[in-house]
């Protein structure tokens, strides 16, 4: 029988015991926060080892000397566009090698790059473009070609080709099956704009504090809010993975988007800081032959991501090669993760998939688990621990008082890599990051979960309303208060509640349990809500099943429990 807290000694408050720094060594424990700029973090970082491979990319191998050059390069053309300490820029791309010089060079100059989605249309980009007052709007050809953008969508405008920093023979071949559209004269091509220069007037002042990236929580949804990290963010988030164990000079799949915080911590920041090779331009259709052709030592992703490597990777390749194999984002469902398990094992590989948790408003860094072939810190059916610099704690709903081990509550988060703010709006900040008695700023996450004595945290649902769902890749958050409002016009409706449930591949189904008002015929009913639903609202947002109830059930205090719903549904096929 496993000791209690009492017998271990402990207070029974996980945020003051910290169970979880036993699996941390003192010097991790101990080490400084890297209180500099992203570019300043990277240097330092590999200012030794210039003529390592950085970037692989279609065939072309960039070492760190010419990484930090191109940089210095991107740095004086946006200089000689007029970019300056405290500018926004909009860069709206995939994890290209330009990408990459731009975000570093604009920390260099005191700039913040806005990461927008490559989903969003004209109108939404518009918006944004003034809302953020832009300097300047960087895009990718297929997307310009595809929107045929107003000419003033922004003053200045920089358009990227998936070709432009591809190895020759590449850029040939792909130049030949793709034809170009003629730039129009108020955008620069990344030739036009990289052959820009000017030199700095002045040495300019920047602070690891000062905003260095801005991402978004939500897709394209109005209700998606800009999330302003600093550069202490993302280096105490880069810090902290040391956890999962990394060697220079190794290789490092890089398969997430920089448009959302888990990208830009994960995929780049981090493999480039460990002195890692990254390994660039995969696509989601095309991830199981990047497996196979870069023998990557390091795979962090998203769980659509490792379901598809599961599905095109070849049968009879052998995975020894993979140092660590990491599903973050949200909790992995117990089916997949054991499906994922098996996978490996049949393919030759000594480790198991490790798991992460991670919030935008966090950097993507929060909890983590280890079982690489450097370290093993894994709990199955947990997130794993928190990071080292990173303070979890449990708290009743109502009163934000802390809960013991084993207890549920909503999970808060103190961690160096909290966001500044969410970009002007301070009333949904002040919502989610909030002072406790002991005088620190804690992230409400909206999820309920529990600590055990060893330090390991589990997601067991959420507070906060939000279900996230997978149509054609994309994901997009549900706000289902808003679909019940929708669906009460109906007469037929007594009242409804609609909930998710998971399935294996972590994609969550709606179900709609429903109260019907009285001497209503249930199947006809059910027939004009569906249609209504068909009519009214986007596929993603349709419930998959209708489940006709008595009434809704209750929590003691008279409100309805959803998470009594969410186990209801789990009964359904």
């Amino acid at each position: 029988m496993e000791n209690t807290w009492q017998e271990k000694g402990l207070t029974g408050y996980p945020s003051i015991d910290k169970p979880w720094l036993k699996y941390y060594s003192d010097e991790a424990i101990n080490s400084p926060l890297p209180k500099c700029t992203i570019y300043e973090y990277l240097w330092e970082n590999n200012k030794d080892h210039l003529n390592d491979v950085a970037i692989i990319y279609f065939g072309r191998k960039i070492t760190y000397k010419e990484l930090f050059a191109n940089i210095e390069r991107t740095e004086s053309a946006f200089l000689a566009l007029g970019v300056s300490k405290g500018d926004i820029v909009t860069i709206q791309s995939l994890l290209f090698p330009q990408t990459i010089y731009m975000i570093y060079a604009l920390s260099k100059l005191g700039a913040t790059s806005n990461l927008i989605y490559v989903t969003l249309n004209q109108e939404e980009i518009r918006i944004n473009l003034q809302e953020t007052n832009s300097k300047v709007f960087v895009t990718v050809d297929s997307i310009y070609d595809s929107m045929n953008f107003s000419p003033n969508i922004a003053e200045k405008i920089i358009i990227l080709s998936v070709d432009d920093e591809m190895s020759l023979p590449a850029k040939m071949v792909y130049r030949y099956k793709t034809k170009k559209k003629k730039k129009p004269n108020s955008a620069f091509s990344w030739e036009t704009f990289i052959s820009q220069h000017t030199k700095k007037k002045d040495t300019i002042s920047t602070s690891y504090m000062d905003p260095v990236v801005m991402v978004y929580t939500g897709g394209t949804t109005g209700k998606s809010k800009a999330v302003l990290l600093s550069n202490l963010n993302l280096n105490a988030a880069v810090l902290q993975y040391r956890i999962l164990g990394f060697e220079r000079k190794k290789t490092f799949l890089s398969v997430l988007p920089p448009f959302i915080a888990f990208g830009i911590t994960v995929s780049m920041h981090l493999p480039l800081c460990f002195g890692l090779k990254a390994a660039l331009g995969i696509d989601l259709e095309n991830i199981g032959n990047a497996v196979c052709q870069y023998h990557p030592n390091y795979i962090i992703c998203g769980t659509v991501q490792a379901e598809k490597m599961m599905q095109t990777l070849s049968d009879d390749l052998d995975l020894s090669f993979l140092n660590c194999f990491s599903v973050g984002g949200d909790m992995l469902p117990a089916l997949l993760e054991n499906r994922l398990n098996q996978w490996l094992e049949n393919h030759n590989s000594k480790i198991h998939v490790a798991q992460g948790y991670a919030m935008t408003e966090t950097a993507a860094a929060t909890a983590a688990s280890s079982y690489s072939t450097e370290n093993i810190v894994f709990k199955q059916g947990t997130i794993g621990v928190p990071l080292v610099y990173t303070c979890i704690k449990v708290v009743d709903t109502d009163t934000f008082e802390e809960l013991s081990y084993e207890k549920e509550g909503e999970i808060c988060i103190c961690s160096p890599c909290t966001m500044l703010q969410y970009y002007k709006n301070e009333i949904e900040t002040e919502n989610i990051l909030k002072r406790h008695n002991d005088g620190k700023i804690w992230v409400h996450t909206g999820d309920i979960g529990k600590i055990d004595l060893d330090g390991f945290v589990t997601i067991t649902g959420r507070v906060k309303r939000i279900i996230l769902v997978l149509e054609n890749n994309i994901y997009h958050k549900i706000f289902p208060k808003t679909l019940e409002d929708k669906f009460s016009y109906i007469e037929s409706v007594k009242s409804i509640s609609i909930v998710g449930k998971a399935d294996d591949i972590s994609i969550n189904k709606l179900f709609a349990f429903v109260v019907l008002q009285n001497d209503i015929n249930q199947e006809a009913a059910i027939a004009v809500i569906k249609n209504y639903a068909e009519t009214n609202l986007k596929s993603y947002e349709q419930p998959e099943k209708y489940v006709v109830i008595n009434q809704m059930p209750m929590t003691t205090i008279g409100k309805v429990n959803f998470r009594m719903l969410e186990k209801m549904a789990e009964d359904y096929d």
